[in-house]
């Protein structure tokens, strides 16, 4: 079920994260207690595939000591990407809850409505506060570019 404070915190990550990296946040939660968060590390990493999604599940799957996180949501400020939508899928993860909606040609909706042919019945709501989330991709590819 969704819960809006969670949703905040994600943004507050991505709102905190590191100057370099594109802004996003992501959190894990089992029964509306936030388990695992991180921002994007890709750059600070030096690892192409560390955004928050997947910093925050390896944190989660660690501290839970599972394989699955059978009954987790996650709230994440940005659309999720086809790596990590294939990584929620895997995880079996319940909820995926995001911001705003990606422009980038391999979101899971705008690649093939991944979502549509991976194994579980995973819930996924969009568009939640992109007005706070939006602003915040913006600003940071605006900035980039000058």
């Amino acid at each position: 079920m969704f819960d809006s404070k969670i949703m905040q915190y994600a943004i507050d990550l991505a709102y905190h994260s590191h100057k370099s990296e594109v802004p996003v946040g992501a959190v894990i939660a089992i029964d509306n207690e936030i388990i695992s968060f991180s921002d994007n590390r890709v750059e600070r990493d030096s690892i192409e595939w560390h955004h928050a999604e997947f910093i925050a599940i390896k944190q989660a799957i660690s501290k839970l000591k599972v394989k699955y996180l059978n009954n987790a949501s996650v709230y994440v400020t940005l659309e999720p990407c086809i790596l990590c939508a294939a990584l929620l899928d895997r995880t079996r993860i319940k909820e995926i809850y995001f911001g705003s909606y990606s422009t980038h040609k391999s979101s899971i909706t705008k690649c093939i409505h991944l979502f549509d042919y991976l194994a579980n019945n995973t819930v996924i709501i969009g568009g939640l506060y992109d007005n706070k989330c939006f602003p915040l991709i913006k600003k940071f590819f605006k900035d980039l570019r000058q």
